[in-house]
């Protein structure tokens, strides 16, 4: 039997800190039990799985939180990344190697998330500072150029490689339902 798993219940407990002010219950220990559900023509209740509302789950491949957080999705980018940076600082790729796997491995999983997300400036500079700092030696460029060049496009000498917190309000406004579509 095949069972996908792309539904997602959440259901969140507050508790009266003072009187008028309820505070949401971050942790699963604050409210102990098992929650399942059973179907007419199942013999027994399938458990359900419990998460903090604080922790992410992976839906339709973005990590996103029950309050709205992209703290799992920041530090899984973050992650791939830095893996893809030790990888590519061991490997003897030469300039044509390195754009391609700019274009094919780094690009699509980052950008993936970006029209969901609401990463930080902050935040999407450090998903991309690891990766420069090897790729742009790896293409005879100093680490330290100034970004304005290494994002400017080609017709004004730059690089045209891609900012990610540009990239996301780019995608943000794009996706927006007000805009006409192309």
């Amino acid at each position: 039997m095949l069972s996908l798993m792309l539904y997602r219940f959440d259901t969140y407990h507050y508790r009266n800190s003072r009187p008028g002010e309820p505070k949401m219950l971050t942790s699963v220990n604050d409210t102990p039990g098992q929650c399942s559900v059973q179907s007419t023509n199942m013999p027994h209740a399938i458990p359900i799985q419990r998460q903090d509302p604080l922790t992410g789950g992976r839906l339709l491949g973005v990590r996103m939180a029950p309050d709205g957080l992209f703290t799992n999705e920041f530090q899984y980018c973050l992650q791939l990344v830095r893996e893809m940076a030790m990888k590519l600082a061991a490997a003897p790729f030469d300039t044509r190697d390195v754009l391609t796997l700019y274009q094919v491995r780094y690009k699509p999983p980052i950008l993936f998330c970006l029209p969901i997300t609401t990463l930080s400036a902050k935040q999407c500079d450090t998903i991309q500072c690891p990766f420069y700092k090897v790729m742009l030696p790896k293409l005879g460029i100093n680490r330290n150029m100034k970004r304005d060049v290494i994002y400017g496009p080609y017709e004004l000498g730059g690089l045209n490689l891609t900012d990610l917190k540009v990239e996301q309000l780019a995608q943000h406004v794009h996706r927006h339902p007000n805009q006409p579509q192309p």
